[in-house]
């Protein structure tokens, strides 16, 4: 029975790929590759393995120094994260609320369907805070860049009469903020309360 290779035995994706990589390293008098691949462990477990390869040559001599980091829980983490976000988002689209998101300047970056229904927007608008005339007459962007420094939450009942009905509309203000002015994030969650 034929031995099998390190290649056969711990490398288990496609070898051709490998072999091309390998290849750059071996043709280029000094040559770094970069690349990623499966390798299975001693305990049949398959990691994913982040390889940084380098040729160089010392005193005469040739050296191919391969440093392969084990990034499979990053990959974990981060596929899980996704599943996270995927799930976040589905909970924003379908919460029963209506839900902005919006940026230091007062543009709203995202708004949840039941949020542009609520106000009757359109999803391509650019839109900013004071544009919305219940919020600009009621609040106000400034007022609220004023008293959010101090408070990070702030909650306004506004009464709002239409051609058919009147009701009290409760809307809160959540600052994120981060090290920079700019990356501060404004979470806007708006609903109609009974009266």
């Amino acid at each position: 029975m034929k031995a099998k290779t390190f290649f056969e035995n711990f490398i288990p994706g496609n070898r051709e790929t490998l072999k091309h990589y390998l290849k750059h390293v071996y043709t280029h008098e000094n040559h770094q590759e970069h690349f990623i691949t499966s390798l299975k462990g001693t305990d049949k477990i398959t990691h994913r393995i982040n390889w940084n390869v380098t040729k160089v040559h010392w005193h005469e001599e040739t050296y191919v120094i391969a440093v392969g980091s084990d990034i499979s829980k990053f990959t974990e983490e981060n596929t899980h994260l996704k599943k996270r976000l995927n799930s976040i988002q589905v909970g924003f689209d379908y919460f029963p609320f209506g839900i902005a998101y919006m940026n230091a300047k007062g543009k709203f970056t995202t708004m949840n369907p039941r949020f542009m229904k609520m106000f009757k927007l359109k999803e391509d608008e650019n839109l900013y805070f004071d544009d919305i005339k219940l919020f600009q007459k009621n609040i106000g962007f400034k007022s609220i860049q004023e008293y959010i420094k101090i408070i990070k939450e702030m909650t306004y009942k506004v009464k709002h009469k239409t051609k058919y009905k009147s009701f009290t509309i409760k809307i809160d203000v959540r600052l994120l903020s981060g090290k920079k002015n700019s990356s501060k994030l404004y979470i806007i969650v708006v609903q109609q309360l009974k009266d």
